[in-house]
């Protein structure tokens, strides 16, 4: 008879827990099959072009989430086909650039992601904006996995850019 009241009660209390929201994350692979990476919604994609140092120009695809002001989840392939960078190089220039631009260095540490050596960086700029940025060069490109949160991040908003930097991985 205890046992009986017990399950009762446990069913009953079950019963008055709200449910949880759904997990609506979603896997998005680019379309070679490179990478893959977990977002909140649906990514855009556009294609854009930098320049170098030597003044040459380097194509980019940007994968784009940007989830309110100066909150953003983004992937940035730059393609180096046919330059011959070294690939310890290319990485270490990526954070280099981002320093010349005025980005304030606050860590970088070295990341290894299903086979491939890279660097995960962490940065400011003068707006107090923070950069975490994961960075491999893979194939000929430099791959950066970007999360931008504003000065006053919210507990959400970190797990939210955590769980993305956390979700990347390489196909190959």
């Amino acid at each position: 008879m205890r046992l009986a009241t017990l399950i009762a009660s446990c069913i009953l209390a079950l019963a008055l827990v709200p449910a949880a929201a759904a997990d609506d994350w979603q896997t998005f692979s680019d379309p070679t099959g490179l990478f893959s990476v977990s977002v909140p919604q649906a990514m855009s994609a556009s294609n854009d072009t930098t320049k170098r140092s030597d003044g040459t120009e380097i194509s980019v695809i940007v994968y784009d989430l940007n989830l309110g002001t100066n909150d953003e989840l983004m992937v940035r392939i730059a393609d180096f086909t046919g330059r011959n960078l070294d690939p310890d190089r290319a990485v270490e220039g990526a954070v280099n650039g981002m320093r010349n631009a005025g980005y304030a260095l606050i860590s970088s540490t070295p990341d290894n992601l299903d086979g491939h050596t890279g660097v995960n960086a962490t940065l400011t700029d003068n707006a107090g904006l923070r950069y975490t940025d994961r960075i491999f060069f893979i194939e000929d490109h430099l791959f950066q996995a970007l999360t931008v949160v504003p000065k006053d991040v919210t507990e959400d908003q970190t797990a939210t850019a955590l769980r993305f930097s956390q979700s990347l991985h390489f196909r190959r």
